[in-house]
């Protein structure tokens, strides 16, 4: 937070197991990846916690866009 001059702000951390072939043995790289991202907080208005907000809800379920590239074919993901 310091180094990016931030007094409020959130932090992520990104770890992968680095640059190689796809698969599940994490030995294929050679190492790791950790990639820190510091952005600023974006909190509501202050009204919207103490006058509300009004929310539309629905019961149909969106279909995943990765369901919609694939069709029924997901086992190649």
């Amino acid at each position: 937070m310091k180094r990016n001059q931030k007094e409020n702000g959130y932090i992520r951390l990104v770890i992968s197991r680095g640059e190689g072939d796809l698969g599940v043995n994490p030995f294929l790289c050679k190492k790791a990846s950790v990639i820190i991202i510091v952005g600023d907080i974006q909190l509501y208005p202050e009204k919207y916690y103490t006058e509300g907000i009004s929310v539309i809800t629905s019961s149909l379920r969106r279909i995943s866009q990765i369901a919609l590239m694939f069709g029924s074919n997901l086992s190649i993901i």
